[in-house]
């Protein structure tokens, strides 16, 4: 609620900005659409170059999209421990505690030095989110900046960690709408089984 009547054009601005992520990241019932969405808005919104989205599938944490500087967005999901393309320590700790990670140059930070990944890629902005929905972790959303210390301000934490509840519900939404469609297409199947093996039966009979 905005009860100041003398607030600043930046914050009508942002109001404006976040309205516009929020109904983008509500506007696809699709997953891979929803997914989509979330990472176009992520990078929009944070000044991130590689947006990483990990959802859980059957208890296992998974990749299930990257969108890695210039390049196109990828979705083939694989397990988050052999893929290589983020930094598992501090996934892992978000996973275990359920709270957001930044920092503001990675590569001199000590108590992830031993990382493989920071060891080899020397990234500079991290900010690795959790995406709950109703109080369950269903995945986690690392953001990363190669190019500037300290990209992560508060303010950009603060509006993702707004959106991130909100794409948690989205996604959530758009992975039970497709159980429901699977679900729907394997009754159908079972269905056409069903009739053809009856037909079948009585064709058997009359030949009989």
């Amino acid at each position: 609620t905005l009860s100041n009547t003398t607030t600043g054009a930046g914050e009508m601005l942002d109001l404006a900005t976040l309205m516009k992520a929020s109904r983008t990241l509500s506007e696809n019932i699709e997953l891979e659409g929803a997914i989509a969405n979330l990472i176009k808005v992520a990078r929009e919104n944070a000044g991130a170059e590689t947006v990483a989205l990990m959802l859980f599938q059957e208890q296992v944490l998974m990749l299930t999209a990257l969108l890695p500087g210039e390049d196109t967005l990828q979705i083939d999901p694989i397990p988050v421990e052999i893929s290589n393309a983020i930094p598992l320590s501090i996934v892992n700790k978000v996973k275990r505690t359920g709270k957001p990670i930044a920092l503001d140059n990675a590569s001199n930070e000590t108590a992830w030095a031993k990382d493989a990944y920071i060891q080899q890629h020397q990234p500079k902005s991290i900010l690795c989110l959790p995406l709950s929905d109703r109080g369950q972790l269903i995945g986690i959303l690392y953001l990363e900046n190669n190019r500037v210390a300290g990209a992560f301000t508060g303010d950009r934490i603060e509006v993702l960690t707004l959106l991130c509840s909100q794409a948690a519900i989205s996604l959530e939404n758009a992975r039970l709408y497709q159980e429901s469609r699977n679900y729907a297409q394997q009754l159908e199947e079972t269905q056409l089984q069903l009739v053809q093996s009856e037909k079948d039966r009585k064709s058997t009979r009359l030949n009989s």
